[in-house]
């Protein structure tokens, strides 16, 4: 024993003294570092003879990594070395460059035999955690002087992977017959498969994880056992558990730490709990009970743990105790608010003054009351002013968080009384009472619905100085042509107009809606990971009924989805893809109308961005129109079919230096962009048919597209990224002749749009 120990002793010094040397040999021999000439930096790093794995695998389980200057600390280090050559560059510049590649020197990697060897021995744990007990794995460094960096080397030999001969629990024949049933179909690793010790982990956590959620509270397990066959290369797995006795929630009680606020009704706590009394314990219902709680928004902190102050436990029950601590209630405030369109992503803003309660009624019901001035869709109205659309609203909010619960889904309350007046074009003003009703309903995280809302829509809509828009328009018509075409495109708001004045409705228009929603979005303004999915159809009840001067005379049917994907490449990069339809089937057109805010346009910031706002059309007819008639078809007259679609790649610089500069670079990042779509069916209606004036070929809706390339500039803020993009139209359907490609027109490269937005365009 005491000779075996001073080998090892001895073997341990020869080790030491093994890489000391290579650390010093490296110093003199290796490439230096062009921040310190003492030290040598890592320059790339290589695999050689990973069959089983690829790289990118291998890098997300060790940091071995060569330096990456971002390209500032480049230009940095590219100035510096340049003035450090000129005698006459006063030494104050030279500090000042060296302070600022100081603040970036975390993205340089240094060569230390010692961490190295730990990173060689991590990816030697891995290869033996998958069943690659005989690998080996080692590395050497050399510098590549015809690129002036130094290269890592890691040699692998992966050898024979063993495979599992046999898997023993224990510990679980004792529970009940179906409990047992239900862990079989939770087991991922079979008899003959490869040894995974990351999936038999993930299998032993999901046992744990269902015992934890079907009353086993005092559950446990033991580290596996795993025996290795050396001769059939083959390993016998054994996991022992120990689930104890089975629990039931014994008696629940609420402690309220109210901090001087109106307490939340009992039912309405009690309503939020999906633990009860008698039940099976199950830590997944403790934590949807949290979530819904603070869903209420009346609370700071929400806990739920054991206690035994007031009711002790059982052999076979449990009392827990749910702690609700209080937030402040009531807030008035005056300043900028800004809020988003759910599809449409558009930004508005403008000031608001608001009051909101939190626990009016004492259910946790939300009333907020606000008066605002609105700027709508801000983006585009800092792009040019003429197309800003401004609007004074006076409005309430009013949620009631829950009224029933059905099996899972949770079923609340909005209600939205508001009354606004907004300048639509030049003289024409629209004065509209809308109340919105709503019935969100708000699923569990396993569906793929996570919310819907089932919407019912009240709405009087009253044009104001209509006839003297009109005739501004008429007074710009330079020819009789021009003068029915104006007709044409002052139909809708003129069958509103006259419905208005004829019939004095209580409402102009009423429907029906749903909307569904899903979002697995790992963040919801910079997502590098998951999906959002929305679809919508909205139905007027004037259907049904004919117009009259209660339900309005909307002829509408509309529907809308949109679905977008995001896709981590890498820790920088995110591939994004973006897929958008709208279609509104519009019956007796002559005498009904579609309101603006439900119309389709194409062309702008958040759509195929090598247009302006609302400029993008596929219309096979010329209007030939000029002056405040052809700004008014173009802007404020939509289309009822929208396709669109977007790839964008978004990459955001990397700095791990700390200091200002490194932080400001953090929050940097560029983007490229295809876009493509079109909006069709433009809701202009020919005098003698009294129907769209273009009529389409089914294919058109696909030659029809248009595309547009572009760059973007991003910076990261709380709320999104603050965002300029530059866009191309690079296919333009509406293009005569050849000139439909960038390639064949006069302008080429040099006719773009520019936009400016806050929060990626999806």
């Amino acid at each position: 024993m005491n000779k075996s120990f001073c080998y090892i002793i001895i073997l341990s010094i020869l080790t030491f003294l093994n890489a000391y040397s290579q650390s010093n040999n490296s110093k003199t021999e290796l490439i230096p570092s062009p921040y310190d000439k003492s030290l040598a930096e890592i320059g790339r790093v290589v695999y050689i003879g990973n069959k089983s794995f690829t790289d990118e695998e291998l890098n997300k389980i060790n940091n071995l990594r060569a330096s990456d200057r971002n390209v500032f600390h480049r230009i940095f280090q590219y100035y510096l070395n340049e003035i450090k050559q000129n005698r006459a560059t006063p030494p104050p510049l030279i500090d000042a460059f060296k302070m600022s590649i100081n603040t970036m020197v975390n993205e340089l990697r240094f060569y230390e035999p010692i961490r190295v060897k730990d990173e060689i021995d991590k990816i030697k744990n891995f290869y033996e955690q998958k069943g690659f007990h005989n690998a080996s794995v080692s590395y050497t460094i050399e510098p590549d002087k015809k690129k002036g960096i130094n290269i890592i080397k890691v040699l692998i030999e992966e050898n024979e992977r063993w495979t599992v001969s046999n898997i023993n629990y224990i510990g679980l024949d004792t529970l009940p017959d179906d409990i047992k049933d239900r862990i079989n179909k939770l087991k991922l690793i079979k008899v003959n498969d490869f040894f995974d010790e990351v999936i038999l982990t993930q299998e032993i956590v999901l046992i744990q994880r269902f015992l934890l959620d079907n009353g086993y509270f005092y559950t446990k397990f033991d580290i596996p056992l795993v025996t290795i066959d050396t001769l059939k290369k083959q390993d016998s797995i054994t996991i022992s558990f120990h689930p104890g006795n089975r629990q039931r929630f014994g008696e629940i009680y609420l402690v309220d730490k109210k901090n001087g606020q109106q307490a939340v009704g009992y039912n309405m706590k009690i309503a939020q709990l999906e633990i009860k009394k008698g039940n099976w314990y199950s830590l997944s219902k403790i934590n949807r009970s949290l979530s819904n709680l603070l869903l209420l928004g009346t609370f700071d902190f929400v806990s739920i743990d054991t206690s035994t102050a007031i009711f002790p436990k059982t052999d076979t029950t449990i009392p827990f105790k749910v702690e609700l601590q209080y937030r402040k209630q009531q807030e008035y405030g005056i300043g900028i608010f800004s809020n988003r369109t759910v599809i449409d992503n558009y930004l508005n803003g403008g000031i608001e003054a608001s009051y909101i309660h939190r626990n009016i009624f004492g259910s946790a019901q939300v009333l907020n009351p606000y008066a605002r001035f609105v700027i709508q869709n801000m983006s585009e109205a800092l792009y040019d002013r003429s197309k800003a659309l401004f609007e004074f609203q006076l409005g309430i909010n009013f949620a009631q968080p829950l009224l029933w619960i059905i099996d899972v889904s949770r079923i609340g309350l909005t209600v939205q009384p508001l009354y606004s007046v907004r300048t639509v074009y030049n003289q024409l003003r629209i004065n509209t009472f809308s109340l919105p009703i709503k019935f969100p309903v708000s699923q569990p995280k396993f569906t793929y619905i996570h919310n819907f809302s089932i919407d019912f829509n009240f709405e009087r809509e009253l044009p104001l100085n209509f006839s003297e828009a009109k005739k501004k328009m008429l007074e710009s018509a330079r020819t009789t042509e021009d003068s029915v075409r104006v007709e044409e495109i002052s139909n809708i708001y003129g069958n509103l107009d006259e419905f208005v004045n004829s019939k004095n409705p209580i409402f102009t228009s009423t429907s029906f809606g749903i909307s569904l929603i899903s979002d697995t979005r790992n963040n919801p303004f910079s997502p590098s990971n998951g999906h959002f999915a929305i679809y919508s159809f909205e139905l007027p009840f004037s259907a049904f009924t004919g117009t009259n001067s209660i339900l309005g005379n909307n002829k509408f049917l509309r529907f809308q989805l949109a679905n977008y994907w995001f896709w981590g490449l890498n820790n920088n990069l995110v591939l994004a893809l973006k897929q958008r339809e709208g279609f509104i089937y519009w019956w007796n057109k002559a005498e009904s109308f579609i309101p603006f805010e439900k119309q389709f346009f194409a062309g702008g910031a958040n759509s195929v961005r090598g247009w302006p706002s609302r400029r993008l059309r596929y219309s096979k007819r010329e209007l030939n129109l000029t002056g405040s008639a052809y700004d008014y078809a173009v802007n404020f007259v939509g289309n009822s079919i929208l396709i669109e679609g977007s790839l964008e790649f978004r990459y955001r610089f990397s700095s791990t230096g700390s200091g200002v500069i490194a932080e400001q670079i953090a929050n940097l990042g560029i983007t490229g962009f295809l876009d493509w779509g079109n909006a069709f069916n433009w809701l202009l209606l020919d005098d003698n048919t009294k129907d769209y004036i273009d009529k389409y070929n089914w294919w058109e809706f696909g030659t029809g597209l248009a595309l547009a390339l572009g760059l973007g500039l991003r910076y990261e803020t709380p709320v999104g990224p603050f965002r300029i993009d530059f866009a191309w139209p690079l296919y333009d359907p509406n293009g005569k002749g050849n000139e439909k490609l960038i390639f064949n027109r006069r302008q080429g490269l040099s006719a773009f749009t520019f936009h400016v937005g806050l929060g990626h365009s999806f």
